[in-house]
């Protein structure tokens, strides 16, 4: 698939980290505003550039969005998700943030899984959580995985399994608080 129709195509589907109520608005409106931009940033030949700048805005200002409706008095079990998903998320970009500057490949990978899970479950919250906690636990089985296949590591391989269940911990217990605050807040709809 063509470049020019796959960034469209990401940006629609990014678009869904925003809560449905503000989706449901203004969706079709901000995807035509960004396809017009997009193909002029395209004639204009500085389409890597937009591209980063728009889809990183767009991240921004649904988490933005997000973190606002956690101030709104929805009760306490909205606020605490909202929270749990501002931090997940944060966090997660801080981690991407970290290895970007570097060479390794791996842990770019392992970041990229983690943003993905992350990405998941706020978008399909009781799903997304299980993709969560399972890409937190691939994170950390893959850099057990490829700290014990350095050389000097197998002498010393119990302290590989130091960092690989400490990286991806704070995402098992983002998916932990998310899957407690899905199962209050259903049981609050029920009774």
């Amino acid at each position: 698939m063509k470049m020019k129709m796959l960034i469209p195509r990401l940006y629609w589907g990014l678009m869904h980290l925003y809560p449905a109520a503000l989706r449901a608005e203004f969706a079709r409106e901000m995807q035509a505003v960004f396809e017009t931009a997009w193909t002029q940033a395209n004639q204009r030949g500085d389409a890597l550039a937009f591209c980063a700048r728009e889809l990183g805005s767009l991240l921004w200002e649904a988490g933005r969005t997000h973190w606002v409706i956690t101030l709104n008095p929805t009760g306490p079990i909205e606020q605490a998700r909202a929270i749990t998903r501002m931090a997940s998320l944060l966090l997660s970009l801080f981690y991407l943030k970290v290895t970007l500057g570097g060479t390794e490949t791996t842990m770019l990978l392992l970041n990229g899984i983690l943003l993905a899970g992350v990405l998941a479950a706020w978008r399909w919250e009781r799903q997304g959580v299980i993709v969560m906690l399972i890409s937190a636990l691939l994170a950390g089985f893959l850099l057990a995985f490829s700290l014990t296949h350095i050389p000097g590591y197998p002498a010393l391989l119990w302290l590989a399994m130091i960092p690989a269940v400490l990286y991806p911990l704070p995402f098992v217990l983002f998916g932990g608080m998310l899957t407690v605050l899905s199962r209050v807040s259903a049981a609050r709809q029920m009774a």
